[in-house]
């Protein structure tokens, strides 16, 4: 903990490693820190002996990129229980500049969710299962919400979650967004119950009307070279109307495992209201 908060104060650029073994950490404000974990790091479930330094047990997100430039997270393993609520992996707002790769997240909510104003988002060789797969947003549900572009996903495999890739926007949105040119190609999807999902009229809650139009504009989204097996009969959905070339997706009845059989590629493109 000594050289963590000695790292943390530092002005300039830091490199800390982090050995073997098991470590609970606090916050870090640091400008420029190079983070090497060999050990594994953990928050601690029970914080009144610890005082006020210390981070709580991940509620919400394991990571959380907000407001950063320029920051890769490379070899990373997060770990949590499929029925463990709202724990999404890693979260990204208000960031550019983003790289995360070879990685691997099982949590029980997003593995990795992108949220509003992001810019030049990165991600390939992520491997996302147990958890609901990886989303763009929720965006559209407070004034004032930056833009989502360049948006670049590779190689990226998911296994038993209950989404793929998802975009979700909320429905009446306050203020006008873009979210645009994204690029999700080569993954692989393992007995996913929806493999592929652009939801305008995204609510979580059980008293929902759905009678306003996202104003999250959708435009230049990508998804090419996309296979493997679907848990449901439908493979990939939209919910809202979107001007597409070939787009579809056909599964196979003849097995209990649905595959999915989507067109190389398919770009969409949100008519402008």
């Amino acid at each position: 903990m000594a050289a963590w908060k000695v790292a943390c104060a530092a002005a300039g650029t830091v490199t800390l490693m982090i050995p073997p073994g098991t470590y609970y950490i606090g916050p870090c404000k640091a400008s420029a820190l190079t983070f090497l974990l060999q050990g594994t790091l953990k928050a601690a479930t029970d914080l009144k002996c610890f005082g006020n330094d210390w981070i709580e047990a991940s509620k919400f997100f394991y990571i959380a990129l907000l407001n950063n430039n320029n920051i890769k997270l490379l070899n990373l393993r997060i770990n949590a229980p499929s029925n463990s609520p709202n724990t999404d992996g890693i979260h990204i707002e208000r960031s550019t500049g983003v790289v995360i790769a070879d990685t691997r997240i099982g949590t029980g909510d997003d593995c990795i969710s992108i949220g509003q104003g992001n810019d030049n988002i990165d991600i390939a060789h992520v491997h996302c299962g147990p958890g609901h797969g990886m989303s763009v947003g929720s965006l559209g549900r407070y004034v004032g919400e930056g833009d989502v572009t360049r948006i670049h996903v590779k190689d990226m495999t998911f296994e038993g979650t209950m989404n793929g890739v998802r975009i979700k926007t909320w429905e009446n949105f306050p203020t006008k967004s873009l979210a645009a040119h994204m690029v999700f190609e080569n993954m692989v999807m393992k007995d996913v119950k929806n493999p592929i999902i652009i939801d305008q009229k995204y609510c979580p809650y059980y008293n929902c009307e759905h009678k306003y139009v996202s104003g999250v504009t959708i435009k230049d989204i990508t998804f090419r070279n996309i296979k493997g097996t679907s848990s449901l009969p439908v493979a990939a959905c939209s919910g809202a109307a979107f001007r597409a070339r070939a787009w579809c997706c056909r599964t196979s009845t003849s097995s209990t495992r649905d595959r999915a059989v989507p067109p190389q590629s398919a770009r969409m493109s949100r008519p402008s209201t």
